[in-house]
């Protein structure tokens, strides 16, 4: 049975052996030997599979070699792949390729773990290479993909969210600024002029805590100064309130100078003056005076001698008449 049956074996002597040719798929359990004119008993079997199968992403099958025609070489895939059939069958000699016993990649058949996010049983299960949408607790965002590779998942996050909105308070001026701030980091407090904050706004998972800030004024201690009175030919407000040790800045009209430090040492204000400026220019001539540039650089005020011609007699002096006019007021002259 499924022998061909060569003719040249007719007449052969007795002991002799005839080779046969089984059917494709079989093989000869042995050569029939020819004994007083009979033949011996012989068959061809199915063929075993002589070589294991070859099977891309599995693991080590040399186990399965000579395999039986009719039996199963169980897959061992490696890591990160998963059999589409628990077997592959030999059949006449063939593995049975074409009933598609492979290795895939592995779907994740696991929940994912991530941190502060919603329920995420809807993601088993997934295909390797595939993505599963995911939502974040409130007051997260997610970052990054969840995703699923070879039966393993990646490791995406729920950051807590960034403050998007600016914060308000109690006499606070515009924090616009602080749109963005990351959560668990602080925005200072911007209060109007002479207020200070009494805390600064932190971003807690996308919201501003408000709570307990405010601007007020400050208190006052004893060694501190109020209200600085006014500084004549200073063109800055006086400062409504200084700390003692701390400097309250003068700024003079154009042309003057500041003489001195507004320094606030224990509830005082240290002197502090505005002065105009000297008379530069030169003073305008006299009949029978002398050389008058010595009157040059004189602070406002101050008096300038008269050197009279021999002959003459000063009588008077010259005053320049303002700080910002370089002409003499008409007096007494040399005579």
């Amino acid at each position: 049975l499924h022998a061909v049956s060569p003719d040249s074996c007719a007449g052969m002597a007795s002991g002799a052996s005839c080779p046969i040719i089984c059917e494709q798929g079989f093989t000869p359990s042995s050569e029939p030997v020819c004994l007083g004119g009979n033949w011996s008993q012989a068959e061809c079997n199915p063929a075993k599979c002589v070589y294991p199968p070859v099977v891309e992403h599995s693991g080590a099958l040399e186990s399965c070699a000579r395999m039986p025609s009719g039996g199963h070489c169980e897959l061992q895939c490696r890591t990160g792949f998963a059999p589409t059939y628990r077997s592959i069958a030999c059949n006449h000699g063939q593995w049975m390729y074409s009933t598609g016993a492979r290795c895939i990649p592995a779907p994740c058949l696991a929940v994912p773990v991530v941190r502060h996010a919603a329920s995420l049983e809807a993601c088993v299960p997934t295909p390797s290479g595939d993505e599963c949408n995911y939502d974040c607790e409130e007051g997260y965002e997610p970052v990054g993909v969840l995703s699923c590779y070879e039966g393993v998942w990646n490791q995406p996050t729920c950051h807590p969210r960034r403050c998007m909105a600016a914060p308000s308070a109690a006499d606070v001026e515009d924090m616009r600024s602080c749109i963005g701030t990351p959560s668990g980091a602080i925005c200072r407090t911007k209060c109007s002029s002479g207020r200070r904050p009494t805390a600064n706004f932190v971003c807690q998972n996308g919201r501003f805590i408000t709570e307990g800030v405010t601007c007020s004024l400050p208190l006052m201690r004893s060694a501190d100064c109020d209200s600085m009175p006014p500084v004549f030919g200073a063109k800055t407000s006086p400062c409504s309130f200084t700390h003692s040790g701390d400097v309250c800045p003068v700024k003079c009209d154009d042309g003057w100078s500041l003489e001195g430090v507004a320094e606030c040492m224990s509830g005082s204000y240290s002197r502090v003056a505005c002065h105009p400026p000297r008379c530069d220019g030169n003073v305008a001539p006299m009949s029978h005076a002398q050389d008058m540039s010595v009157c040059r650089g004189l602070e406002n005020d101050a008096t300038c001698p008269i050197l009279c011609d021999a002959g003459y007699l000063a009588a008077g002096e010259r005053r320049p008449r303002t700080a910002f006019s370089r002409d003499p007021i008409p007096g007494r002259v040399c005579s």
